[in-house]
């Protein structure tokens, strides 16, 4: 009797250790499995730390396409601009035609400043934009001048308005100093605490103002325009 009870204690006692066994190899697993993810993230953050490194070490600062929208929206209205002017030409007087010509090659060059931008977001191309906007700004600056002088007719003088707008509204979404700057960056740079991309403030001779403007608003005043001068021809920008 008293053999039978030490072997069913035994058994017990076998039973319980293999019971133990199992849950301390359970337990080794899921903390096993537990370290992995961490693991894992880990060397994603040794990952993040050593490109960090070497966009600080290049000062490659670049734009996410989201930061750069501005530029599109400005693209869109120097291609109104330069459509303007061009129709433009065919009305106004000869003597004030260079003038516009100036005004639709600039605008033009403010087109490809942009889109060099967008292609390549830099320091170099922002300053090129900036170049553009200036030349710009001196050549509408003119133009007014002129046709205030001459006292043009009410269609230049609202078209030279509105190329002057066309102008302040792209300086009011350019990222520049005296806007406190748009982020150029990457993720990787904010986290690393690059400095902004901003081109510095611009000062406009000309009398524009922004309205907030875009596009198809610039193209439905020249339509406005127009309406009331049928001499001007349709615009090509769709």
């Amino acid at each position: 009797m008293e053999n039978g009870q030490n072997n069913g204690s035994d058994w017990k006692e076998a039973a319980r250790a293999r019971v133990e066994a199992n849950k301390r190899r359970y337990c080794a697993e899921e903390i096993e499995a537990g370290r992995a993810p961490w693991t894992k993230m880990w060397q994603a953050t040794k990952l993040v730390l050593m490109m960090t490194a070497l966009a600080l070490a290049t000062n490659n600062f670049t734009c996410t396409p989201a930061e750069q929208s501005w530029a599109k929206v400005a693209e869109g209205i120097a291609t109104v601009a330069v459509d303007a002017a061009g129709a433009a030409k065919s009305i106004i007087d000869p003597a004030a035609a260079p003038l516009i010509a100036e005004v639709e090659n600039a605008f033009g060059a403010i087109v490809k400043s942009l889109q060099s931008y967008q292609a390549n977001a830099s320091a170099g191309t922002l300053a090129a934009v900036s170049a553009a906007v200036e030349t710009a700004d001196a050549n509408i600056a003119s133009l007014e001048v002129a046709v205030k002088n001459q006292g043009s007719a009410e269609t230049i003088s609202a078209l030279t308005n509105t190329f002057a707008n066309a102008l302040a509204e792209i300086v009011a979404l350019m990222p520049t100093t005296s806007t406190g700057g748009m982020p150029a960056l990457t993720g990787l740079n904010v986290m690393a605490g690059a400095p902004q991309l901003t081109a510095p403030a611009i000062v406009l001779k000309s009398h524009g103002s922004p309205k907030g403007w875009k596009a198809k608003d610039f193209k439905a005043e020249y339509n406005r325009i127009r309406k009331h001068d049928k001499r001007l021809r349709k615009l090509k920008t769709t």
